[in-house]
């Protein structure tokens, strides 16, 4: 399981190893260089009720783990290349997959069920390809209100005043493996849309599950809070998130 150790690039100092949770949030650990070869080996140790806990991270019983279980560690091993984070020096990111103490897949884990099913497609002959759509509100930090007003879908003036932060998302989650299409302003005061290019669904999976967490550190660095809430507020657009599936044979 996991990666062969590579050598990190010189200077860094600090890896940042993440995985996705049930409800598709960016979870890990922080991870000191030294330690990083190990980690490639053996994996992180993490507790299972990672996957018991919701939104505000309240623990739930369920019949995979809970409290008579002891929410036993699982191993969170780095599979992803390991990408320099561009706001962060010295630091970088790598994605990583689950499994049970045992090495084995873990039934409640999102990621292994997307597997199965992807396995399921092949068997019949297809590989399944997704392109997705991600919409969110960039909120002021202190107000969590949007700094600009009213309705501008796909005005450029408005795309323009929030290149700021929106020109470095496009980049800089392009530069940790994310490949932006391309970026617009959306429904809403606020809102806005960031298109990722399709690719094999495992992958494309992997993409959003970063892109939602490396979004919210990209957007704090420039004073703003991201929400991908489906309805942050009662009166304004909610946040969608656009899913294309394809089906391919024989490439």
């Amino acid at each position: 399981m996991g990666q062969e150790h590579k050598p990190l690039p010189e200077g860094v100092h600090t890896v940042v190893l993440g995985m996705g949770d049930l409800n598709g949030l960016l979870r890990g650990k922080r991870i000191p260089a030294e330690n990083w070869a190990n980690i490639c080996e053996s994996g992180m140790a993490m507790s299972n009720a990672t996957f018991a806990i919701d939104m505000t991270c309240d623990v739930w019983d369920t019949p995979y783990t809970n409290w008579d279980t002891g929410y036993p560690d699982m191993h969170v091993m780095p599979i992803g290349e390991v990408h320099p984070i561009p706001w962060e020096e010295g630091v970088v990111y790598s994605f990583a997959e689950v499994v049970g103490a045992d090495h084995q897949p873990l039934a409640i884990d999102p990621r292994a069920a997307l597997v199965r099913v992807l396995q399921k497609a092949a068997a019949m002959g297809y590989e399944v390809r997704i392109g997705t759509e991600l919409e969110f509100y960039l909120l002021d930090k202190e107000t969590l209100k949007p700094r600009d007003r009213g309705i501008q879908v796909y005005g450029l003036p408005r795309a323009a005043e929030l290149e700021h932060v929106l020109g470095p998302i496009r980049r800089h989650l392009t530069a940790v493996g994310i490949p932006i299409e391309q970026s617009n302003p959306e429904y809403a005061a606020g809102q806005v849309e960031v298109n990722i290019r399709f690719d094999e669904a495992l992958i494309a999976a992997d993409r959003v599950v970063t892109f939602r967490g490396l979004v919210k550190e990209l957007g704090n660095t420039h004073g703003y809070h991201a929400t991908f809430m489906s309805k942050p507020f009662f009166a304004e657009s909610g946040n969608g998130f656009h899913v294309h599936h394809s089906l391919w044979q024989d490439g």
